[in-house]
């Protein structure tokens, strides 16, 4: 039977190279769309690494002198420091708040910020180096708050303790170069030069960007975490805040008890003026981190739709004009099939042929599509599943061409079945008049 139909299709070879051609190239866009799509809902579907529900960003500010209400006592260091302790106090004993916690700019979910630093080993042999990370100064009631946990299963007060202990906390896989280069980490980067983060646990290194002169002790190893829900986890640097220094910033986080989220944000702005101003310190806005992140994350949302919008219109030109060029093959050749009815061949032995025509010619192609698929990985024209182009894994690259061979095969069945039906239940003699 192959070989018969490797005949045929030999025979045919002008309208067949064609449409070898066609089914070639609609299997390496298919598989394109369906990399694109893939990493769009593995990444979406990617933990955040922190738990942001009916959590709070509290701003606040100071009244400025020859402001009304402006309190010139509050003018000195001292007072500064203790109003601001007293103010943090306050929000903590809250009624509606179950947590309170601290963290520069870089640790509020949601914002797209980052800083690409490197870690120096105190000997001067190695460097490790973070992709992107966010360099977060957090007070340990951060990690409560938010159920930050360990690859291992360390437990969030076991994190919070280590921060506590002035330790630093990293995520995520390190770049290991013997030098910090541009060139030696896209050379890492490409070779995926990764090494285990549990390595430097109980090391000390030095973080130029940070400090040229004290070291920085690595305690334990946090899960990513997500700037936002549209990107891969990223690389995160946890070092412990001081509460009272603001070279850093200082930015307030509070979750809110769960049957007390309702109406939170007019309750703690009318209490404000005078349950929670101390001195010149007072609350300026609230902002649920839901409100940020539908935010942050509009451009994005909208970006995908459209992405999907325009994914979906080829699936559909394709879908139906692969249909199409089947069905117009199957409706030309009504008399040979026909004829074959004439010389005792039944209507399943008919389809079985006409079919298996479709799918040895897809099946001779795969292989090409298949190296044009590699290719795209090759070059990296393909969609990676992080911004520094993480290589497509054997598992999903053949997965993904997997399913396209289903959904080509189920396009080539149902553009030969339906017209091939109707074309068997023509008499043969209407059939063969023509000829």
């Amino acid at each position: 039977m192959k070989r018969k139909l490797l005949k045929q299709i030999g025979h045919e070879w002008r309208s067949n190279l064609w449409l070898a051609f066609e089914l070639l190239v609609i299997s390496i866009v298919l598989w394109y769309i369906a990399d694109f799509l893939s990493v769009q809902i593995i990444t979406l579907n990617e933990p955040m690494g922190r738990h942001t529900e009916n959590c709070y960003l509290i701003s606040y500010d100071r009244v400025q002198p020859g402001s009304d209400g402006f309190n010139p006592a509050d003018s000195t260091r001292e007072t500064y420091i203790d109003n601001w302790t007293q103010f943090i106090d306050r929000l903590r004993s809250y009624p509606d708040i179950e947590e309170l916690a601290q963290c520069n700019h870089l640790g509020v979910p949601y914002r797209q910020s980052s800083w690409n630093v490197s870690l120096t080993g105190t000997d001067g042999t190695d460097t490790i180096y973070l992709v992107n990370p966010s360099v977060m100064y957090v007070t340990p009631d951060y990690i409560r708050m938010f159920r930050i946990t360990g690859p291992r299963g360390e437990s969030t007060e076991q994190l919070a303790k280590i921060l506590e202990s002035g330790s630093a906390i990293i995520s995520g896989n390190t770049l290991k170069i013997t030098k910090f280069t541009n060139e030696a980490v896209l050379e890492a980067v490409r070779n995926r030069d990764t090494a285990d983060p549990y390595e430097h646990v109980g090391k000390r290194f030095i973080c130029p960007a940070i400090t040229e002169t004290d070291s920085i002790t690595i305690g334990a190893i946090m899960l990513p975490t997500k700037r936002i829900e549209y990107e891969h986890p990223g690389q995160n640097i946890l070092i412990r805040l001081d509460p009272l220094d603001f070279s850093n910033g200082q930015e307030c986080i509070v979750r809110v008890k769960a049957d007390r989220v309702d109406g939170f944000e007019e309750r703690i702005l009318a209490d404000s003026e005078d349950r929670l101003r101390v001195g010149n310190f007072f609350i300026s806005d609230v902002m649920s981190l839901m409100s940020i992140r539908n935010i942050s994350q509009a451009d994005y949302r909208d970006k995908m739709v459209n992405h999907w919008v325009v994914m979906l219109f080829l699936l559909a030109s394709i879908f139906l004009g692969l249909l199409g060029t089947f069905w117009f093959r199957t409706q030309q050749r009504v008399s040979e099939i026909a004829i074959r009815k004439v010389n005792g061949a039944s209507s399943a032995m008919i389809m079985r042929r006409l079919i298996g025509e479709g799918l040895l010619l897809l099946v001779i192609v795969t292989p090409l599509a298949i190296a044009g698929d590699w290719l795209l990985c090759h070059f990296e024209l393909n969609t990676p599943i992080d911004w520094y182009g993480t290589p497509v894994s054997p598992l999903r690259f053949l997965l993904l061409a997997a399913i396209v061979f289903a959904t080509i095969s189920l396009m080539i069945i149902l553009g030969i079945w339906l017209p091939a039906t109707r074309a068997m239940r023509i008499d043969p003699a209407t059939a063969l008049k023509d000829e």
